[in-house]
């Protein structure tokens, strides 16, 4: 059986059925708080919890199938061979520690009339951006400044 939804969860046409696994997958990281970012695996162990039967394939291809309808962030972190996935939520950027590995959101969004600018000058349509800034976070440059 497959379910209708759009980005906010209402019903929708049959252009957006999904499987029930997928529409499991989507609620489960609807469910998650704002502003975290998990592995295929992450979210792997907690849909095999809830739902024992599900297989890791089900769940890569369900993420991947998410995020291509939009109804999830898939999040590729310069460095990273594992994507992040995260519930889609307003545009913002990512930041990237350096040292811990931590990622957070940035409410950082590329102005429109930069994006028109690069449109026009390079002759090209840009219909995304992802936008990871890289550092030390917080957390790290205090734990480094107490060590000194």
């Amino acid at each position: 059986m497959a379910t209708s939804v759009n980005p906010t969860g209402s019903s929708a046409g049959p252009d957006t059925r999904l499987p029930k696994n997928y529409a499991f997958l989507l609620e489960l990281l609807r469910g998650r708080d704002p502003g975290t970012h998990h592995t295929t695996a992450e979210i792997f162990a907690e849909a095999r919890c809830r739902r024992p039967t599900i297989g890791y394939s089900t769940v890569q291809r369900g993420l991947r199938r998410l995020a291509r309808l939009g109804l999830v962030l898939e999040v590729h972190l310069p460095g990273s061979d594992a994507a992040l996935y995260e519930p889609m939520s307003e545009g913002h950027a990512h930041f990237a520690c350096r040292n811990c590995a931590a990622t957070m959101d940035v409410p950082y969004v590329t102005p429109e009339r930069i994006l028109k600018k690069l449109s026009s000058a390079l002759r090209l349509t840009i219909t995304g951006e992802a936008l990871t800034f890289t550092g030390v976070c917080g957390a790290c440059r205090a734990s480094s400044a107490r060590t000194l």
